[in-house]
């Protein structure tokens, strides 16, 4: 019988003396310790392994430590450090964890210190990217490679990789042994060996990618030698009783890699010859988009959208299923856990919105938890672009090495904010909570300014979920909320304050030189939405601004039944979206609905029922016929009406967020909080 069915307790574990009984009685299996090997984790929360552009020199500093070490003091029961590269021929990115780097060891002896302050596991996660992608990228002093003579279709991805040779594929084995003693060597409780989402050892296990004629390719059983030997030799290194693990993905979710049922088989291998302590199941193919998708899910998947497949894997292995996606939130996890789909529960988006949820829950107030919305705006999005992670609703997350907690003020000040969206509620809130005197104005009925009308569109749903979060935190703060109020400087300044913050956000743009933008049938989205009524049957959207709003804007139109059409500038629709990924929903829907589609080309006339474009190459001429109406979407511009006159009263005027520089909901949550923790 596994140390999962019997419930033993192997060695010291966190007593759950300090946890309520009301808490354990709503949440038994969440608080419930673990077992894995001789290891024994405190509850069922994980946080998987993820990249975070915060490792330094290859290795574990301050930035990376504080981050991590914000989830154990949150609650977290095991965290993974993210992926470390096992092998110099996978990364020459010292701005990832590399077992060879001089740093990593240090770094890690540091983290496993840190943690331990908590009572919270350590794992890492040995990786290779093989060819090329999101950690690789383009090798310069070594080649990228793969299992096979093959290409891998991938945008971004320039060339064929090297076939590894045999003794390449052996010194490999040897590289992830001796990554795995480093690591037990330098404080890490066990290891895992990323097999997932279309990296090297994915590639080895697919018959997609691996077309190898030795032992290491040919058959299923022949296709595992790699992963197979690997484990073998980590095993021999590091001895018995440190906890050795594997991830890999429940589902290709491509025809022509590996199904869920190839994955049973895998998993029941490695399982019964006993080469494996835990399975941590993801899903999906890294460098496919349609596959993607399926791995980070955004704001419109159902939440744990994998568990049916994973629990497939559960019900035929005896070793914990440990499993991250889409699970944000306590009660659903709970829930997962008690209904025997997974062993532990991965909430890793989850803790980088709010790294305290755990120990909210354990303290009665869940209403207080900062609840993921899955828009992978800061944190997969800036890693994406080689950015720190953060999140749009927390922006100390990532930042906890340099921001800390929040100190009270020593000069308590009265403070008026001006526009109740992002930007305003994150200074409001944080100032506040600081000891200021802050009182916010919004001319509507409700905080949260433009969010208001995202949440209403199909691809964006859940944002707000992030607009009531602030909201939220502003009211417990004691910000003094005027709603229904246009304020003016005399508002303002009848209120004496020592600040003033001007946070008014943006307004649509239309370009007056097109000829025919002023007639009746022409709408920004915001008059489209409001006014629905008025939209013909056929519709032109012109998407000139390339995020997120321009995608539900068409999903919107096509969801009401309108007869869609777009066009844009861009080489694409969805051009500025922070993560390719996110772009995969939409062409979804585009394709299925057969939705026409003209990149390349610029505006130039809008008539009663034609619209007139030029491409932005040739100059050739595109006219649309059969319009009724055209909705039109520029990136908007910054509504500052209320500066001049705040300026002439000699206040200390701030602006921050859109009425500064129209970006995206992370950039002004982001200058919202750098303003308060200023004053």
């Amino acid at each position: 019988m596994s140390t999962r069915r019997s419930g033993k307790v192997v060695g010291p574990c966190p007593s759950l003396d300090s946890i309520g009984p009301e808490i354990l009685k709503q949440f038994p299996h969440l608080f419930n310790p673990l077992n894995i090997g001789n290891i024994c984790i405190r509850n069922r929360v994980f946080i998987s392994a993820h990249t975070t552009v915060l490792a330094e020199n290859g290795g574990a500093g301050e930035k990376l430590i504080a981050f991590l070490e914000a989830k154990a003091k949150g609650g977290a029961g095991l965290i993974f450090t993210e992926a470390a590269n096992a092998h110099p021929s996978g990364s020459e990115n010292l701005h990832e964890l590399c077992c060879w780097e001089p740093f990593f060891p240090e770094g890690l002896k540091k983290l496993r210190e840190r943690l331990d302050l908590y009572g919270t596991i350590l794992f890492v996660q040995l990786f290779h990217s093989g060819g090329g992608g999101t950690h690789a990228g383009m090798m310069e002093k070594s080649p990228n490679i793969q299992p096979s003579n093959i290409p891998l279709v991938c945008q971004g991805l320039v060339g064929t990789s090297h076939a590894l040779r045999l003794e390449e594929v052996e010194d490999l084995i040897e590289g992830f042994a001796k990554s795995a003693l480093i690591c037990k060597d330098n404080g890490a409780h066990g290891v895992e060996v990323a097999s997932s989402h279309g990296y090297l050892i994915h590639r080895f296990l697919s018959p997609m990618h691996n077309h190898r004629a030795d032992r290491f390719g040919g058959d299923f059983n022949k296709r595992l030698n790699f992963l197979r030997e690997i484990l073998i030799a980590i095993r021999k290194k590091v001895g018995d009783g440190f906890p050795v693990g594997v991830r890999i993905s429940c589902d290709d979710y491509i025809e022509e890699s590996l199904s869920n049922e190839d994955v049973i088989n895998i998993c029941k291998t490695l399982d019964q010859e006993k080469l494996v302590d835990f399975l941590d199941i993801t899903g999906s193919h890294e460098f496919i988009d349609r596959s993607l998708i399926h791995h980070y899910a955004v704001m419109d998947d159902k939440l744990g959208h994998m568990v049916p497949e994973v629990s497939n894997i559960h019900k035929n292995v005896s070793v914990p299923v440990l499993h991250a996606g889409r699970i944000i939130n306590p009660r659903q996890a709970e829930d997962i856990l008690a209904a025997g789909h997974i062993d532990m529960a991965g909430m890793t988006r989850a803790s980088i919105a709010d790294p305290n949820f755990l120990k909210k829950t354990i303290e009665q107030r869940e209403a207080d938890i900062i609840y993921c919305v899955g828009c992978a705006q800061a944190c997969m999005g800036r890693v994406n672009n080689s950015q720190h992670v953060t999140c749009f609703q927390n922006p100390f997350t990532g930042r906890e090495h340099v921001w800390g907690e929040l100190t009270n003020t020593t000069n308590r000040k009265k403070i008026v904010v001006v526009g109740g969206g992002p930007a305003g509620m994150s200074f409001a809130r944080i100032a506040a909570s600081r000891g200021h005197e802050v009182s916010l104005y919004d001319d509507h009925y409700e905080l949260g300014g433009q969010v208001l009308l995202a949440e209403q569109m199909p691809l964006s749903l859940e944002l707000g979920t992030m607009a009531r979060n602030l909201s939220r935190q502003v009211y417990q703060a004691g910000v003094e909320v005027c709603l229904n109020t246009s304020a003016t400087s005399e508002t303002v300044m009848a209120q004496n304050p020592d600040e003033v913050v001007l946070a008014t956000g943006s307004k649509p743009y239309l370009p007056q030189n097109v000829q025919g933008i002023d007639q009746g049938h022409v709408f920004t989205l915001e008059r489209a939405f409001t006014q629905s009524n008025l939209l013909g049957d056929s519709v032109l959207l012109i998407d000139n601004d390339g995020h997120q709003r321009g995608a539900s804007t068409a999903a919107w139109l096509i969801k009401i039944g309108k007869k869609v059409q777009v066009v844009t500038e861009f080489s694409h629709i969805g051009s500025n979206f922070e993560m390719s990924l996110l772009r995969v929903r939409i062409y979804q829907i585009f394709f299925k609905n057969k939705i026409p589609l003209y990149p390349h080309y610029r505006l130039i006339e809008i008539g009663r029922k034609s619209v007139f474009f030029k491409d932005n190459y040739a100059d050739t001429d595109l006219e649309i016929k059969g319009i009724d109406s055209v909705v039109v979407l520029y990136p908007p511009i910054a509504q500052t009406e209320l500066e001049k006159a705040l300026r002439a009263t000699g206040k200390n005027l701030h602006l921050i967020g859109d009425c500064l520089t129209p970006r995206n909901i992370e950039y002004a949550s982001f200058v919202g909080a750098r303003l308060a923790r200023s004053i």
